[in-house]
Protein backbone atom coordinates (compact mmCIF):
# COMPACT_ATOMS: atom_id res chain seq x y z
CA UNK A 1 0.00 0.00 0.00
CA UNK A 2 2.94 2.31 -0.66
CA UNK A 3 0.93 4.19 -3.27
CA UNK A 4 -0.49 6.50 -0.59
CA UNK A 5 2.85 8.09 0.22
CA UNK A 6 2.94 9.52 -3.31
CA UNK A 7 -0.36 11.30 -2.67
CA UNK A 8 0.36 14.71 -1.20
CA UNK A 9 -3.17 15.25 0.18
CA UNK A 10 -3.24 11.84 1.83
CA UNK A 11 0.22 12.28 3.37
CA UNK A 12 -0.61 15.80 4.57
CA UNK A 13 -3.81 14.56 6.20
CA UNK A 14 -2.00 11.74 7.98
CA UNK A 15 0.89 13.88 9.21
CA UNK A 16 -0.75 17.27 9.89
CA UNK A 17 -4.42 16.56 10.68
CA UNK A 18 -4.21 13.10 12.26
CA UNK A 19 -0.91 14.01 14.02
CA UNK A 20 0.74 10.73 13.10
CA UNK A 21 4.52 10.51 13.32
CA UNK A 22 6.75 9.67 10.37
CA UNK A 23 7.54 6.33 12.07
CA UNK A 24 3.84 5.44 12.40
CA UNK A 25 3.15 6.28 8.75
CA UNK A 26 6.22 4.31 7.66
CA UNK A 27 5.10 1.19 9.57
CA UNK A 28 1.57 1.39 8.19
CA UNK A 29 2.86 1.75 4.62
CA UNK A 30 5.64 -0.82 5.07
CA UNK A 31 8.41 1.65 4.14
CA UNK A 32 11.33 3.21 5.99
CA UNK A 33 11.21 6.41 8.01
CA UNK A 34 13.66 8.25 5.68
CA UNK A 35 11.29 7.54 2.78
CA UNK A 36 8.47 9.36 4.55
CA UNK A 37 10.77 12.27 5.49
CA UNK A 38 11.84 12.63 1.85
CA UNK A 39 8.20 12.75 0.74
CA UNK A 40 7.46 15.45 3.33
CA UNK A 41 10.30 17.55 1.91
CA UNK A 42 9.21 16.87 -1.66
CA UNK A 43 5.64 18.08 -1.02
CA UNK A 44 6.79 21.00 1.19
CA UNK A 45 4.89 19.66 4.19
CA UNK A 46 6.35 21.36 7.31
CA UNK A 47 7.99 18.84 9.64
CA UNK A 48 7.42 18.98 13.38
CA UNK A 49 10.30 20.07 15.58
CA UNK A 50 11.68 17.70 18.22
CA UNK A 51 9.95 19.65 21.03
CA UNK A 52 6.61 19.52 19.18
CA UNK A 53 6.97 15.79 18.66
CA UNK A 54 7.69 15.28 22.36
CA UNK A 55 4.60 17.28 23.38
CA UNK A 56 2.42 14.77 21.58
CA UNK A 57 4.00 11.77 23.27
CA UNK A 58 2.97 10.52 26.71
CA UNK A 59 5.50 8.90 29.05
CA UNK A 60 5.41 5.11 28.69
CA UNK A 61 4.88 4.73 32.45
CA UNK A 62 2.15 7.39 32.88
CA UNK A 63 -0.47 6.08 35.31
CA UNK A 64 1.40 2.80 35.70
CA UNK A 65 3.16 1.31 38.69
CA UNK A 66 5.94 -1.20 38.79
CA UNK A 67 4.87 -3.61 41.60
CA UNK A 68 8.43 -4.69 42.29
CA UNK A 69 9.55 -1.19 43.33
CA UNK A 70 6.31 0.59 44.28
CA UNK A 71 5.28 1.75 47.74
CA UNK A 72 6.95 -0.04 50.62
CA UNK A 73 9.15 -2.01 48.21
CA UNK A 74 10.84 1.14 46.89
CA UNK A 75 14.39 1.71 48.18
CA UNK A 76 13.52 5.30 49.22
CA UNK A 77 10.43 4.30 51.20
CA UNK A 78 10.48 5.87 54.68
CA UNK A 79 6.94 5.27 55.86
CA UNK A 80 5.72 8.17 58.01
CA UNK A 81 9.32 9.14 58.81
CA UNK A 82 9.54 11.77 56.06
CA UNK A 83 9.99 15.52 56.07
CA UNK A 84 6.99 17.79 56.61
CA UNK A 85 7.14 19.36 53.13
CA UNK A 86 7.44 16.02 51.33
CA UNK A 87 4.50 14.53 53.20
CA UNK A 88 2.27 17.54 52.52
CA UNK A 89 3.23 17.50 48.82
CA UNK A 90 2.13 13.85 48.64
CA UNK A 91 -1.18 14.60 50.39
CA UNK A 92 -1.91 17.53 48.04
CA UNK A 93 -1.76 15.15 45.07
CA UNK A 94 -4.36 12.84 46.61
CA UNK A 95 -6.62 15.43 48.26
CA UNK A 96 -8.08 17.99 45.82
CA UNK A 97 -8.08 21.54 47.13
CA UNK A 98 -11.41 22.63 48.55
CA UNK A 99 -13.09 25.89 47.54
CA UNK A 100 -14.15 26.56 51.14
CA UNK A 101 -12.65 26.10 54.58
CA UNK A 102 -13.73 22.64 55.77
CA UNK A 103 -14.20 24.02 59.29
CA UNK A 104 -16.03 27.35 58.98
CA UNK A 105 -16.97 27.38 55.28
CA UNK A 106 -15.09 30.61 54.55
CA UNK A 107 -13.84 31.12 50.98
CA UNK A 108 -10.38 32.42 50.17
CA UNK A 109 -6.79 31.31 50.64
CA UNK A 110 -6.68 27.88 52.27
CA UNK A 111 -3.90 25.83 53.88
CA UNK A 112 -3.54 22.07 54.22
CA UNK A 113 -3.81 21.21 57.92
CA UNK A 114 -3.23 17.97 59.82
CA UNK A 115 -5.37 16.91 62.79
CA UNK A 116 -2.69 16.89 65.52
CA UNK A 117 -5.00 15.07 67.94
CA UNK A 118 -4.17 11.92 65.96
CA UNK A 119 -0.50 12.16 66.94
CA UNK A 120 2.23 11.93 64.30
CA UNK A 121 1.65 13.04 60.71
CA UNK A 122 0.26 10.25 58.55
CA UNK A 123 -0.08 9.46 54.85
CA UNK A 124 -3.87 9.21 55.06
CA UNK A 125 -5.51 12.13 53.16
CA UNK A 126 -8.59 11.79 55.39
CA UNK A 127 -6.51 13.00 58.37
CA UNK A 128 -6.00 16.38 56.67
CA UNK A 129 -8.31 19.31 56.01
CA UNK A 130 -8.20 22.46 53.90
CA UNK A 131 -8.55 25.30 56.42
CA UNK A 132 -8.48 29.08 56.37
CA UNK A 133 -5.67 30.81 58.26
CA UNK A 134 -7.79 31.45 61.38
CA UNK A 135 -8.96 27.83 61.72
CA UNK A 136 -5.44 26.61 60.97
CA UNK A 137 -3.98 28.74 63.76
CA UNK A 138 -6.68 27.62 66.20
CA UNK A 139 -5.90 23.98 65.42
CA UNK A 140 -2.18 24.56 65.98
CA UNK A 141 -2.93 26.09 69.40
CA UNK A 142 -1.83 29.61 68.54
CA UNK A 143 -3.60 32.48 70.30
CA UNK A 144 -5.43 34.53 67.67
CA UNK A 145 -6.87 37.20 69.95
CA UNK A 146 -5.26 39.80 67.72
CA UNK A 147 -7.80 38.91 65.03
CA UNK A 148 -10.56 40.36 67.21
CA UNK A 149 -8.40 43.40 68.01
CA UNK A 150 -6.34 42.08 70.90
CA UNK A 151 -2.58 41.54 71.20
CA UNK A 152 -0.89 38.83 69.16
CA UNK A 153 0.93 36.17 71.17
CA UNK A 154 2.76 33.04 70.15
CA UNK A 155 1.10 30.76 72.71
CA UNK A 156 -2.27 30.35 74.37
CA UNK A 157 -3.22 32.64 77.24
CA UNK A 158 -1.70 31.42 80.51
CA UNK A 159 1.40 29.92 78.90
CA UNK A 160 4.43 30.25 81.21
CA UNK A 161 7.80 30.93 79.51
CA UNK A 162 10.40 28.24 80.23
CA UNK A 163 12.84 30.85 81.61
CA UNK A 164 10.43 32.66 83.93
CA UNK A 165 11.95 33.16 87.41
CA UNK A 166 15.24 31.56 86.40
CA UNK A 167 18.67 33.18 86.39
CA UNK A 168 21.98 32.24 84.78
CA UNK A 169 20.21 30.03 82.24
CA UNK A 170 22.86 30.71 79.57
CA UNK A 171 26.50 29.64 79.70
CA UNK A 172 29.30 32.19 79.34
CA UNK A 173 30.05 30.82 75.88
CA UNK A 174 26.45 31.31 74.77
CA UNK A 175 26.38 34.84 76.22
CA UNK A 176 29.47 35.70 74.17
CA UNK A 177 27.79 34.37 71.02
CA UNK A 178 24.66 36.39 71.75
CA UNK A 179 26.77 39.48 72.38
CA UNK A 180 28.59 39.07 69.06
CA UNK A 181 25.30 38.80 67.23
CA UNK A 182 24.12 42.09 68.71
CA UNK A 183 27.29 43.97 67.74
CA UNK A 184 26.83 46.47 64.94
CA UNK A 185 23.04 46.66 65.35
CA UNK A 186 21.54 50.12 65.49
CA UNK A 187 18.51 50.84 67.68
CA UNK A 188 16.24 53.85 67.84
CA UNK A 189 16.21 56.10 70.90
CA UNK A 190 12.84 54.67 72.02
CA UNK A 191 14.10 51.10 71.71
CA UNK A 192 17.22 51.90 73.73
CA UNK A 193 15.09 53.44 76.49
CA UNK A 194 12.86 50.35 76.64
CA UNK A 195 15.90 48.08 76.77
CA UNK A 196 17.43 50.16 79.56
CA UNK A 197 14.22 50.03 81.63
CA UNK A 198 13.98 46.29 81.07
CA UNK A 199 17.55 45.79 82.30
CA UNK A 200 16.89 47.92 85.39
CA UNK A 201 13.79 45.86 86.25
CA UNK A 202 15.67 42.62 85.78
CA UNK A 203 18.53 43.75 88.05
CA UNK A 204 16.03 44.80 90.75
CA UNK A 205 14.37 41.38 90.60
CA UNK A 206 17.74 39.66 90.92
CA UNK A 207 18.54 41.78 94.03
CA UNK A 208 15.07 41.20 95.45
CA UNK A 209 14.25 44.91 95.32
CA UNK A 210 10.49 45.61 94.78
Amino acid sequence: MTVHINDKNWLENQYINLKKSSIQIAKEQNVSKPTILRRLEKYNIPKRTLSEARLKKEPWNKGKKVPQISGKKHWNWKGNDVKYAQLHAKIRKNKPKSLQCEKCGKEGKLQLSFDHSLGEHTRNPEDYEWLCSKCHMRRDGIDIAFIEGGKSTRFKKGHIPWSKGKTNVYSEEMLKVMSEVQKGKKYSKETKERMSLSQQKRRKRERGVP
